[in-house]
């Protein structure tokens, strides 16, 4: 054979074994992922910045009379109508019902005897799919409880795969910590971690789910979660919110957005409402974000499912006016606000655990309802509440601090003592704002003496109007084709429609705009409609009040309902025709009652 031959069977046998690579790669990146099953439903576009989240926790078998899935979905709309944008469901998953994991009146929701099912005490798959698709229908990302540590003592694993499991010297199976109904999962075995996260993979398709909060994310070893964030993070159809329910601060450098903050409400809270100084709130602050960058938060709380056992919020700080003083603390300071369902009704009950034993009453206390929906609005309104830079000026009874984004300035003053406190106002936040709820005037005086009541809370902006600008008429807008239904807006720059409008959110004001047109002006976020972007949806957002695309015109339809049409877009008409959740504007014909509306129920505000 020639020289040449030789070459150029070289050359042959090299590309041959390059194609072979190049298969063998396509085949197991392929078949690495060969459990997901396919796609239910659209990825959610509208997945927050973790930094605007307004989260929400579920916990089910406490949440409805059936304690399922269907009972949660029953009330997506209150859930929505309190401006927040992220449900976070307990786990849904079978439970064991062995002796050893059912130790208490039923088994705990964290001992899992299957990873990849809805438990029936829950509901069915569809079912979840059915929760998920209405919350994204209404503007809210969902995310799921995951428990990666340990499982049922009657999960199939602990016959078919025990050395997935942690074991002591005469190799039995040992509990997870000190939870003596879950048995633990060894992290050294790379099988059991590949299991784990596929289970995790598994909700995202098949459920449509946006992410998780991962239970006692202090467990596991740093690497597994950087693997398994790695990992998820890798599904690029799908933006994910990944939730370390821990307080260990390295958790973050492996991915997590948010971490838990345990430390801010056993450290600060808790201890300055029995007389420590508001000084610890920073301490516990700088803490807790010593490793955390870019949109990464901490999850402040005034209750939780796992301080049931210590009292509920109203029980820890003393009232209704403790509960509130402390939440604005949590929402605004730094960090993201965590609410617990039942608290917008001030419910007054604790759930113990394994939370089979209450169910929340919805009928009680309105007001508490509206107050909490009046602090989220705001945050979700504001730039400088939720990315804004945090300067503390605080003194030992009294958190006082600005949060600053470009030319918005807001000053919050909280008084977190049971009784009057005296707060003398720096320079720094000497000046004349607008208070954020009720839009009236406030001038802060350097060296001033400032009075606050007990539990006051104060919040200033330097941006005109405030949420609730006076001498303003206000109405609702209703639907003729869908009953009750009345536009809002979601908060996540567009206009939704829902059949709770007992919030401001659900208020818009006529602005005259001139030659008969106007402007339709939300009063809780102060945003404007409008269709300037042309995306299918009527949109809610800070608009410029010339845009022809964010001015109003109405045309009589019949029997007293009005068509509402666009200037700019002179074709384009209000309606939710396709029932998408969401107000829409395109393809509007005459005659259409999902096209009619009127403005109902005004409000003056004096």
């Amino acid at each position: 054979m020639t020289t040449t031959n030789l070459y150029c069977w070289s050359r042959f046998l090299q590309r041959g074994l390059q194609t072979f690579l190049l298969f063998l790669l396509a085949f197991i990146a392929q078949t690495s992922y060969a459990q997901d099953p396919a796609q239910y439903g659209t990825p959610f576009a509208s997945v927050p910045n973790p930094m605007d989240v307004n989260l929400y926790q579920v916990n089910i078998r406490a949440f409805s009379s059936g304690s399922n899935l269907p009972g949660v979905t029953a009330r997506l709309d209150q859930i929505r109508a309190l401006g927040t944008n992220v449900i976070y469901l307990m786990p849904i998953y079978p439970v064991g019902t062995d002796s050893r994991s059912k130790i208490a009146s039923s088994t705990s929701p964290y001992s899992i005897k299957d990873f990849t099912s809805v438990g029936t005490e829950y509901g069915t798959l569809s079912d979840l799919r059915a929760l998920v698709d209405g919350a994204h229908n209404r503007g809210m990302a969902v995310i799921l409880d995951f428990a990666v540590n340990g499982t049922s003592w009657d999960h199939p694993w602990i016959t078919q795969h025990s050395d997935w499991y942690n074991k002591d010297a005469s190799n039995n199976i040992t509990q997870l910590a000190t939870f003596a109904d879950v048995a633990g999962l060894n992290f050294a075995n790379t099988s059991m971690r590949t299991a784990m996260i596929n289970a995790m993979r598994y909700w995202i398709f098949a459920a449509n789910v946006d992410g998780f909060r991962c239970d006692f994310a202090n467990n596991p070893p740093l690497d597994f979660w950087t693997q398994a964030i790695s990992n998820l993070r890798g599904i690029t159809t799908h933006h994910l919110l990944l939730f370390a329910e821990g307080d260990r601060r390295e958790n973050f450098q492996t991915g997590f957005d948010y971490t838990f903050g345990d430390q801010f409400y056993y450290q600060a809270l808790k201890p300055i409402h029995n007389g420590t100084s508001v000084a610890q709130l920073q301490t516990s602050i700088d803490y807790e974000y010593t490793y955390a960058t870019g949109t990464q938060q901490v999850m402040h709380y005034t209750g939780n499912h796992d301080t049931s056992g210590d009292g509920t919020p109203l029980e820890i700080f003393g009232s209704t006016a403790g509960v509130m003083a402390n939440f604005v603390v949590c929402a605004y300071m730094r960090g993201v606000p965590f609410l617990y369902g039942g608290q917008e009704v001030a419910f007054s009950q604790r759930i113990p655990w394994p939370y089979d034993s209450v169910n929340i009453d919805w009928t009680l206390n309105p007001s508490v309802t509206a107050e909490f929906t009046k602090v989220l609005n705001y945050r979700t309104s504001s730039t400088a509440i939720r990315r804004g830079t945090m300067t503390n000026y605080s003194n030992t009874n009294v958190c006082a601090f600005t949060k600053i984004s470009g030319a918005e300035k807001v000053v919050v003053l909280v008084n977190l003592r049971g009784s009057s406190s005296t707060y003398t106002i720096p320079s720094n936040l000497a000046g004349s704002y607008n208070d954020a709820y009720s839009g009236s005037a406030v001038t802060l005086t350097s060296g001033a003496q400032n009075t606050l009541a007990a539990y006051q809370y104060m919040v200033l902006t330097n941006q005109s109007g405030g949420t609730t600008p006076t001498g303003t008429t206000y109405y609702q807008i209703v639907n003729r084709y869908q009953a009750n239904n009345y536009l809002y807006d979601a908060g996540n720059g567009k206009v939704a429609y829902g059949t709770t409008p007992n919030t401001n959110n659900y208020q818009w004001t006529r602005v005259d705009a001139g030659s008969g047109y106007y402007l339709l002006k939300n009063r809780a976020t102060g945003n404007l409609m409008h269709v300037e972007d042309q995306n299918g949806n009527v949109e809610a957002t800070t608009a410029n009040t010339t845009w022809y695309s964010a001015m109003w015109s109405t045309a009589a339809a019949t029997d007293g309902w009005s068509y509402i049409q666009n200037r700019w877009q002179t074709n384009e008409w209000i309606h939710i025709e396709n029932l998408t959740g969401f107000a829409q504007y395109a393809g509007a014909q005459t005659g259409w009652y999902s096209a009619m509306w009127q403005f109902v129920n005004p409000v003056t505000v004096p």
